[in-house]
C-alpha cells in the first residue's frame, strides 16, 4: 500500500474504523471505559500535513477523548526527518495524545534521541528481544534508561513465560506477544 499511495487513504479508513470499535465497545461495555488503543501510523500518514486535524475529527466524530489513543510511528520515521517529527509529536502530545516510538531497536537511532522526541514511550522489537536475552544488560540499560526518562516499555514478540520473566525482571512494564493471546477479529475478542 505504500508503494502505490493507497497508505493514506486506507490509514485513515482504518484509524476510523478502530474509533467506531472503541467507542461502541465502551457503550456495550462500561468496564473498558478507560481502555485506550494504540494505532500504527506509517511514513506516508504521519508526513500528512493534516495528520493532527484529522485525529482531531475523528475524536468529535465518535466522542473519544485524546488520551484514549495512543499514536504509534516508527523509530524509523521518527529519525527520517527528526525537525519535523519532533514538531509534529509535540503538537500529537500537546492535543493529548499519548506517542509511541514503535519498532526501537531496529533502526538507526541513537540512544541520545530519546531524550528529544516529545514521546511517552517505546515499544522494543521483538528481534531485539530476541538477540538481547543472551546479553541482557544492553536491555536492562536501555529499560533503566527510558525508565529515567519517563517513558514506558513495551516489549513486542514475547513467546515464552522465560522471556515475560526475564523482562519483568528487568523492569520492563508492559508486553504483547503470541504468550499472552494471537491477534483477533473485532467479533472474536467482543465475544
Amino acid at each position: 500500500l505504500q508503494e502505490n499511495g493507497l497508505i493514506v487513504p486506507a490509514g485513515r479508513a482504518f484509524f476510523g474504523d478502530v474509533c467506531r470499535l472503541l467507542r461502541d465497545w465502551q457503550a456495550a461495555f462500561p468496564y473498558v471505559a478507560n481502555l485506550a488503543v494504540n494505532v500504527n501510523f506509517a511514513g506516508p500518514q504521519f508526513n500528512q500535513v493534516d495528520l493532527l486535524d484529522r485525529l482531531l475529527e475523528m475524536l468529535d466524530d465518535t466522542g473519544l477523548q485524546s488520551r484514549q489513543l495512543v499514536v504509534e510511528i516508527t523509530e524509523s520515521t521518527a529519525i527520517s526527518n527528526f525537525d519535523y517529527a519532533v514538531e509534529v509529536l509535540n503538537r500529537i502530545r500537546d492535543a493529548g495524545f499519548r506517542v509511541v516510538l514503535d519498532d526501537f531497536g531496529t533502526g538507526y537511532s541513537s540512544l541520545s534521541c530519546l531524550h528529544e522526541l516529545p514521546i511517552t514511550g517505546i515499544k522494543l522489537d521483538r528481534s531485539f528481544i530476541a538477540r538481547e536475552r543472551r546479553h541482557p544488560a544492553v536491555l536492562k540499560a536501555i529499560v533503566h534508561l527510558a525508565g529515567q526518562l519517563g517513558l514506558s516499555v513495551t516489549a513486542e514478540g514475547i513467546e515464552t513465560e522465560a522471556q515475560c520473566l526475564q523482562l519483568r525482571d528487568l523492569g520492563c512494564g508492559f508486553g504483547q506477544g503470541y504468550l499472552f493471546g494471537r491477534p483477533q477479529d473485532a467479533a472474536t475478542t467482543q465475544a
